[in-house]
């Protein structure tokens, strides 16, 4: 059963390893004894340390501190570190019929979601929404249309956030045409519930408040808010400091399975706008088919680059760009390094040129696709699940013997053996201490804006590849193309040549949000 071998807790797995091992029977090997070479059936001892929780900081600079490896928190009573305003109110789309959805259903949904906003600290999140009713098979953009005219009728504006309450049958398709209309085309907010996980059928009530609190975390973002922020000290002295500004960015690839024929892969480029590194612009764009090295890196690192410098002077009342970057890019393999160092770091300079910068670059490579886990000797040095505490770092006895590079399991355990997180230094200009950076990594895990919980990459990482999953919302639903689509008649050329030119960036207003989160 593959979700029983997936969900193995690490002493049961580490078993099991041991009991291959044996059954491989490597040491009766003729061609191992011919030179000599014993593979052992004990796993290799490894030096490891527990890198210390960031303090954590909430509305009016509150400090929260975590237990030591936890790996995860609670945020009550806090209110986020700054609060999003819902300025022109909010409207609420259920697509349903209203048999299955009466109104009193869904004013019961909507006053919780309302409770969920205000108590982490959302402005404006009150009242009677204005509601409509949509039918999941009609055209989704006729019906927010709709929607959006009738709140305007209403209050004289349009609204300032889009709940959408969807199926359990048909979501992916209602919820692409969703984003693509308030992303792309309007600049609205939007927030998609599934009607399952905010209704409880079994107990047929409204979903636990825990469920509308995590709501809360992605409407907050997505308002321009920031939820938390980790304090400067944790940061290995890298971060807080407006006078020595530093841009945290995150960089990944997102490729189309391998039967697709000539289907493009898609790019996206992440970077911080704030000194705390806890609000992010992102750019993406489409790309040759399976191709992982970033050809528009120089484009994409201009436009996050640019929107440094407008937020910067804006919001923080400085001038000029980062003197430090730090990039942490995901999904390169150990034998594609050479590339990325000939092809994208000097497109990273070429965008810095283009705007009179010259920062110092530190650029890693965040792996996940390895076989690597790390087993506690003893019960003190586990959690609860049996895996290695949150923070766990390892840099000797399995890392390179000569370059730069460490294993951090940043997150606490669920279900299974977790994996750790393989972090490779590329280059390094700004001659961070081992130190300092892999505290950096680990505080950047708990400022994910989703979670209250260390995640097992840093922020930026994830949100890159989040962006690279959205990239089908960036096509408009009614129009010609699609990057799913299949089309036997044409090359991949054309495809590629299709999908930049049905390309559509997001809204400008949607832009300088996480509308990603």
């Amino acid at each position: 059963d593959v979700v029983e071998f997936a969900t193995k807790k690490p002493a049961d797995r580490l078993a099991a390893i041991k009991r291959s091992l044996e059954a491989l029977g490597y040491g009766q090997s003729p061609y191992l004894r011919a030179f000599q070479l014993q593979v052992k059936n004990e796993p290799s001892k490894v030096e490891a340390r527990v890198l210390p929780p960031p303090t954590l900081l909430y509305a009016n600079k509150k400090q929260v501190s975590l237990s030591f490896g936890a790996g995860a928190w609670d945020m009550a009573p806090n209110k986020f570190y700054t609060n999003a305003s819902v300025v022109s109110g909010w409207a609420v789309l259920v697509c349903s019929r209203q048999q299955f959805w009466p109104p009193a259903k869904v004013d019961v949904v909507a006053r919780a979601f309302s409770t969920g906003c205000t108590s982490t600290g959302i402005v404006g999140v009150t009242g009677s929404p204005t509601i409509e009713w949509a039918d999941p098979t009609s055209d989704i953009r006729v019906a927010l249309e709709r929607l959006g005219g009738a709140h305007s009728r209403k209050f004289g504006k349009p609204p300032t956030l889009l709940v959408c309450i969807l199926p359990s049958y048909g979501a992916p398709i209602i919820y692409r045409g969703i984003k693509h209309f308030g992303d792309v085309m309007h600049g609205v907010a939007t927030q998609c519930m599934l009607e399952n996980k905010c209704w409880d059928k079994k107990l047929n009530s409204v979903a636990k408040p825990s469920y509308f609190a995590n709501i809360a975390l992605k409407v907050n973002a997505k308002l321009g808010g920031v939820n938390v922020v980790a304090a400067p000290k944790d940061t290995g002295g890298l971060l807080g400091d407006p006078n020595d500004p530093v841009m945290i960015l995150g960089a990944d690839a997102i490729h189309p399975p391998p039967e697709s024929q000539g289907r493009p892969s898609f790019t996206a480029v992440v970077g911080s706008l704030d000194m705390f590194a806890s609000k992010y612009v992102a750019s993406c764009r489409p790309q040759t088919s399976k191709q992982e090295i970033i050809d528009d890196m120089a484009d994409m690192t201009r436009e996050v680059l640019v929107d440094y410098l407008g937020y910067r002077k804006h919001a923080e009342g400085k001038e000029g760009g980062p003197k430090r970057m730090i990039w942490f890019r995901d999904g390169v393999s150990e034998g594609q390094f050479q590339q990325v160092i000939d092809h994208e770091i000097p497109k990273i300079r070429e965008a810095c040129r283009s705007l009179k910068m010259d920062p110092k670059i530190t650029f890693v490579v965040v792996g996940k696709r390895h076989h690597v886990r790390f087993f506690p000797e003893s019960s003190a040095g586990s959690d609860r699940t049996g895996n290695c505490l949150a923070g766990t770092v390892v840099e000797q006895g399995v890392s390179h013997p000569v370059e730069f590079d460490y294993y951090l399991q940043s997150h606490a355990g669920l279900l299974g053996t977790s994996r750790p997180a393989h972090y490779n230094v590329l280059i390094d200009e700004n001659n961070l201490q081992p130190d300092a950076l892999q505290q950096l990594t680990f505080t950047l895990c708990h400022v994910y804006a989703r979670s209250t919980r260390s995640v097992s990459i840093p922020a930026p990482t994830y949100y890159a590849d989040i962006v690279c999953s959205r990239s089908a919302n960036h096509y408009d639903p009614r129009g010609p193309f699609h990057p799913d689509s299949y089309d036997a008649n044409s090359s991949g050329a054309k495809r590629l040549e299709d999908a930049k030119a049905y390309f559509k960036n997001v809204h400008p207003t949607t832009r300088r949000r996480m509308y990603f989160s």
